[in-house]
């Protein structure tokens, strides 16, 4: 290893002692503070034949990170693609149902949460409206889909 890759090395050393990353994340890492190419691959292709390098876990805990803030499990996977990392929905799908959580419960949580406190029946026309287009755009925003969201709105909120 010359010294630029023993440089880059210690870096990653250094950044995967105290949390997780992803290959992607640690040489984008490396690239923003100068190293070249042929110094992030083979500092990369070390700590892999190490065994340093827990994607799994990685993958795991953003998994877990995007669930507990309520985004769809397509969000979650378009986001985690955003990063190269290209896994399947149902490993997404087994984390939701390990830790009891269904999409439609995430909508309803949501929706609870963004309704406002007042009695919703004194609410005229427009007011519910927009109440409920903010919610709705909210919900999209967080990768739910419309039509199960609109109905699950529409129930709680008539």
């Amino acid at each position: 290893m010359d010294k630029e890759t023993k440089k880059a090395y210690s870096y990653l050393i250094r950044l995967i002692s105290k949390r997780d990353y992803s290959r992607y994340k640690l040489e984008q890492k490396l690239r923003e503070r100068g190293h070249s190419h042929q110094a992030i691959d083979e500092s990369i292709a070390e700590i892999i034949s190490l065994n340093y390098l827990r994607e799994d876990n990685y993958i795991e805990a953003r998994i877990k990170g995007f669930m507990h803030k309520n985004c769809s499990m397509s969000y979650i996977r378009s986001k985690l693609a955003e990063e190269y990392l290209d896994i399947e929905i149902s490993l997404i799908d087994s984390i939701f149902i390990e830790h009891g959580i269904s999409e439609t419960d995430q909508i309803t949580r949501i929706i609870y949460k963004k309704l406002p406190s007042s009695p919703r029946a004194d609410l005229d026309y427009d007011s519910r409206i927009k109440i409920e287009n903010r919610v709705l755009r909210y919900l999209y925003g967080k990768g739910h889909q419309i039509v199960p969201s609109r109905i699950i709105l529409k129930s709680i909120f008539c």
